[in-house]
């Protein structure tokens, strides 16, 4: 047979196992930007033959391509883009997935076979389209692996995303589909709106109000948590295909999870950037809360919170956190901040200069919900033992990372900290019956030194080591 009559009839019932290895070849040949390539792979056979568009094959094809858009992590990890298909519905997609492979269904059963063969053409144009304009961006990822996340970098990552666009008014696909595209091209721009508060904030062109910065911190939020409950149903019923996802890859040499990790630590990085700037502005003093910061588990990028949370299980600390330590350094606004209303100097809290005019500030706190009572009696307790490794560490090049403690006999209790990085410190406040170190002190020091390790072993190391660069 020649020309349009080349059609393989027998691909009518190709197998669940053949359709899966069928994507996973072409999620292969979309990571290595072989879009000609996987395009042929979609539209021929091994022998040569154009497939049928009434075969399963095809409904399956069809059914992971624009089901799987409705992935709210297709602008971070082609390999879910193009494999979602692979996982069980009921065990990772809510019921949107269902709503969208119904009206699916009814758009294709209105449309003749050339009209399906047109409809399905647009659909992998738009796809291929779209992964065409990541490829600068992941490229930039793969330039600053294993590197600290740098100013030029964001900008020129804002540039990248400025860039990215779903042309809404050409697609001629039905209410449905476009709502699809809506849902990709809202979600990019969220992060985009992310990536340009942090640029304006670095050259103090706006100071966010406190509204936007909460909205901020809720889409993260809720992102991150995305990422985590895909990561985790991944791992739980495709641990092969998991252990396949996370191997090291040529053309996208990326940390472990690849590009999904990769944006949870980035997105953890720049709210650890905004804090620099606002620790906790984003919950006013009326409001009785942890200061930010407190994301849910299982994160522990910046927060550390699983970490914490594990120590909480079997001890009771008063407050712990990590701190930054500004004493002889300039403030990034000066003498100003802005704070719950203003531009004004802020000598109840720490957001300023903290009390008694010391420049720490808390990057991250757990415990003690009371704002007022923790930066009146507990913070001079943790300022004061900072001061003291400030002092010991000051004619030493590397930090000792010395488990350091403070007994106050007016509030009976014991501080302990130490050093992270420069300028970044670990501490803690206890209950205690004693001022000399006892079996507590060595628990408090295996925690310590589980965090600095946590530290090392990770690319929180190098943003802590920016932020006390600065």
């Amino acid at each position: 047979m020649e020309g349009d009559d080349d059609v393989d009839v027998s691909s009518d019932s190709i197998s669940k196992g053949d359709a899966e290895d069928l994507l996973i070849d072409f999620t292969d040949l979309m990571r290595a930007f072989e879009f000609d390539k996987a395009r042929v792979l979609l539209e021929m056979t091994k022998e040569g033959l154009r497939r049928p568009l009434a075969s399963s094959l095809w409904s399956a094809i069809i059914d992971a391509l624009l089901g799987l858009v409705r992935c709210e992590v297709t602008y971070f990890s082609l390999g879910f883009l193009l494999t979602k298909q692979i996982f069980r519905r009921d065990n990772l997609l809510d019921r949107a997935y269902e709503d969208i492979s119904e009206a699916l269904g009814q758009e294709m059963s209105r449309r003749s076979e050339d009209d399906e063969n047109i409809f399905l053409e647009a659909v992998v144009q738009k796809i291929c389209s779209y992964v065409e304009k990541r490829r600068d961006m992941l490229q930039l990822y793969q330039q600053v692996h294993g590197e600290v996340i740098t100013e030029a970098f964001v900008d020129q990552t804002v540039s990248t995303l400025e860039r990215v666009h779903v042309d809404l008014e050409e697609a001629q696909l039905s209410p449905g589909m476009v709502g699809l595209f809506k849902l990709m091209h809202e979600e990019v721009s969220i992060l985009l709106s992310c990536f340009v508060t942090h640029t304006a904030i670095s050259s103090c062109q706006i100071f966010p109000s406190l509204v936007e910065l909460k909205t901020l911190q809720s889409h993260l939020t809720n992102w991150t948590s995305r990422v985590d409950a895909l990561v985790a149903t991944l791992e739980k019923h495709r641990p092969s295909f998991f252990r396949r996802l996370v191997s090291p890859s040529p053309v996208a040499s990326l940390p472990k999870l690849g590009v999904i990790q990769w944006f949870v630590f980035f997105f953890h990085a720049l709210v650890a950037k905004f804090s620099v700037y606002f620790h906790d502005a984003l919950l006013p003093h009326s409001v009785r809360s942890n200061i930010r910061l407190n994301f849910t588990p299982p994160h522990a990028s910046l927060n550390l919170y699983s970490l914490f949370q594990s120590f909480f299980r079997r001890h009771s600390p008063i407050a712990l956190g990590i701190f930054l330590g500004y004493e002889g350094h300039t403030f990034p606004f000066g003498d100003t901040r802005y704070h719950a209303g203003g531009m004004r100097n802020c000598k109840s809290c720490c957001h300023l200069l903290g009390p008694a005019g010391s420049k720490y500030s808390p990057l991250l706190r757990l415990g003690v919900g009371d704002h007022k009572l923790f930066f009146s009696k507990w913070f001079p307790l943790i300022e004061a033992v900072i001061k003291q490794i400030g002092d010991e560490e000051a004619d030493k090049a590397v930090n000792s990372k010395r488990l350091r403690h403070r007994f106050d006999s007016d509030t009976a209790t014991m501080t302990y900290a130490a050093p992270i990085e420069r300028r970044v410190f670990f501490a803690l406040i206890f209950k205690s019956k004693t001022p000399e170190p006892d079996a507590r002190a060595q628990v408090l020091g295996e925690f310590t030194v589980s965090v600095m390790n946590f530290l090392n072993g990770s690319k929180v190391t190098n943003e802590l080591r920016a932020i006390a660069a600065r």
